[in-house]
C-alpha cells in the first residue's frame, strides 16, 4: 500500500534529521514527506469510512469533522478529531518552511503524526489485509 511507503519514507527522513538536525534539507525532507503521508492518510480514511461507516447520504455530506470522528470511533485512529485538525493545519503550513521558525515549529508534531500513521496503517492492515 502506497500509505506503508510513505510512514517508511516519513521515518527514514526523521532519522536523518534526528542525526543531522543542523542541516535544513532533511528538515525539508520531514516535512515534505510528512505532508505526503498526510495526504495519503486522509485519503486512505476517506475510502475506509464510505466504504464501510457511512451510508449513501453521510457520503455525499462528509466533511472533515465527521471523517475524523467517524474514524475514531470504528477504532482506526488513536486520537480524535482535536488531534487530526492539527495535523491539517500544520499540513496547510507546510508552505512556510522557509521561515526556520516555522520550519521548527512544524517539524515537531510529525512525530506524533508518524505514531498516529503507523497506528492507522496497523489497523487498516488487520482489518482489511494488506493495506
Amino acid at each position: 500500500m502506497p500509505l506503508g511507503k510513505a510512514i517508511e519514507r516519513l521515518e527514514e527522513s526523521l532519522a536523518a534529521y534526528a542525526e543531522h538536525p543542523d542541516q535544513l534539507m532533511y528538515r525539508d525532507a520531514v516535512i515534505r514527506r510528512f505532508s505526503s503521508a498526510f495526504e495519503l492518510a486522509q485519503s486512505v480514511l476517506k475510502k475506509f469510512v464510505v466504504a464501510f461507516s457511512v451510508n449513501e447520504k453521510e457520503r455525499e455530506q462528509l466533511t472533515y469533522p465527521t471523517l475524523i470522528r467517524t474514524a475514531s470511533q470504528d477504532g482506526v485512529l488513536l486520537n480524535g478529531y482535536d488531534v487530526w485538525i492539527k495535523f491539517r493545519e500544520v499540513r496547510s503550513r507546510t508552505g512556510h518552511m522557509h521561515d526556520d521558525d516555522e520550519g521548527a515549529a512544524l517539524i515537531e508534531v510529525i512525530p506524533v503524526f508518524l505514531d498516529e500513521v503507523q497506528f492507522l496503517h496497523n489497523r487498516l492492515s488487520e482489518e482489511l489485509g494488506d493495506a
